[in-house]
């Protein structure tokens, strides 16, 4: 295993191997996307476009007026929301209770899985991600903004647990794998649960 690793690491110190190695694993360039494209790939994924939203760098600001990523005690916590997947979980409360992250994932075939050891088998998953009360559901709900056809924000009031997940176009493989994986979880839920599909690609737009 060990020098599997330290292949990848070579790879990694070519620029046209690193392309290839990124594109095998989902990962491609990322760059703006319109409202129009993100509504056609949500259909991709398969995502309920009743709730399906978009953020853009408004969530950057979002995120450092509510997190002090200079506080060694918040770091982390900046850290996991700046992630490109991300599910946060909210049980019963308007404040988050725990989130997964793409760096919580283990690679299986070329992909991620965020249960390998079973940890998506129970409601809500085994995990212990970095987590503060500062990420409030309302307030977060704020930064969203619709696409054609997606259900008004104040709609989302009403549910016993709510999971707002981040999904990116440019982490492709992986974001289908979150999203199934989820939406499984979810079905384990007690209570009336809904899952808020959330597009990110334009806070991450490197293309200008």
């Amino acid at each position: 295993m060990r020098q599997i690793v330290l292949g990848l690491v070579c790879l990694l110190c070519f620029s046209s191997c690193r392309t290839v190695l990124l594109r095998a694993i989902g990962v491609k360039n990322n760059r703006h996307l319109s409202e129009e494209k993100i509504a056609k790939l949500q259909h991709r994924y398969g995502i309920d476009s009743r709730y399906s939203y978009y953020i853009d760098t408004i969530y950057n600001t979002y995120l450092a007026k509510t997190i002090n990523k200079k506080d060694s005690a918040e770091r982390g916590i900046y850290k996991t929301f700046s992630q490109p997947l991300i599910a946060t979980y909210y049980i019963q409360k308007p404040t988050a209770d725990m989130a997964i992250v793409n760096c919580d994932g283990y690679m299986k075939m070329l992909r991620l899985t965020w249960n390998k050891h079973g940890e998506m088998d129970v409601f809500p998953p085994k995990y212990e991600t970095l987590i503060t009360d500062k990420i409030k559901l309302q307030e977060y709900l704020q930064c969203l903004k619709p696409l054609k056809g997606s259900a008004a924000i104040n709609t989302i009031a009403g549910y016993d647990n709510v999971i707002v997940l981040h999904w990116v176009h440019f982490f492709t493989k992986n974001t289908k794998s979150l999203i199934n994986e989820v939406e499984r979880n979810a079905k384990l839920a007690k209570g009336k649960t809904l899952i808020v599909y959330v597009n990110a690609d334009n806070v991450y737009d490197t293309s200008k």
